[in-house]
């Protein structure tokens, strides 16, 4: 799979001692931080195995779990954006100040939904402290793809704007500008948000 031996080693240490979900979590996170590829026939050998909830290597979420988290952000942009060009730059700053510590910062709603099994861990990167919600990954709604906690956050966050009217071009704009310091937002949070944002936007059409 392309895991370096340090990764591997790790990874084989847990499952020595029973520990199968820090095991799965392990190779989950390190595919996701060096984007690593996840090849067909490896996917059809992982589906032969079937866990008990003692051995649990995922959480599942919902659609309607989303929304839910979507509706209690709210939907303040959309009102604003109705007010003509200030309506709008103030729906920046709104969304803006959600995304930050507040209802739409969606890695620590999840972290703080007593729901989920998840932890928090702090880091730094750019000479930038930030926080990292760890824990085992979230499969949506039945995906093939899991998403590491930060990286689900992502995800409902990219829905989030979408039901908030922004265009993705916006959404783009403002996650990089947002890690400006790294330059530019890492390639996982971005899959996380496009894969959400046209998933959302596909079903806005159909609505």
């Amino acid at each position: 799979m392309g895991l370096n031996e340090a990764d591997l080693h790790k990874a084989i240490e847990f499952l020595y001692y029973n520990k199968y979900g820090l095991c799965f979590e392990t190779i989950i996170t390190q595919l996701d931080e060096n984007d690593l590829k996840i090849t067909a026939p490896i996917y059809n050998n992982m589906l032969k195995y079937k866990f008990t909830i003692a051995e649990q290597v995922y959480q599942p979420i919902t659609n309607n779990d989303i929304w839910g988290l979507i509706n209690n952000a709210g939907f303040e942009a959309v009102k604003l954006k109705k007010q003509g060009f200030l309506g709008r730059i103030s729906a920046l700053f709104s969304i803006s100040n959600a995304s930050v510590g507040n209802e739409a910062d969606f890695p620590l709603v999840l972290k703080d939904n007593l729901q989920f099994a998840l932890k928090s861990k702090a880091g730094e990167r750019a000479g930038r402290g930030f926080m990292e919600v760890k824990g085992l990954p979230f499969r949506i709604s039945g995906s093939k793809i899991l998403y590491n906690p930060s990286d689900s956050g992502q995800y409902i966050w990219g829905a989030c704007m979408r039901a908030n009217g922004y265009t993705y071009m916006q959404v783009w704009l403002v996650s990089n500008l947002n890690e400006w310091k790294n330059l530019g937002d890492s390639k996982g949070d971005q899959n996380a948000i496009k894969a959400r944002y046209k998933a959302m936007d596909k079903w806005m059409t159909l609505k």
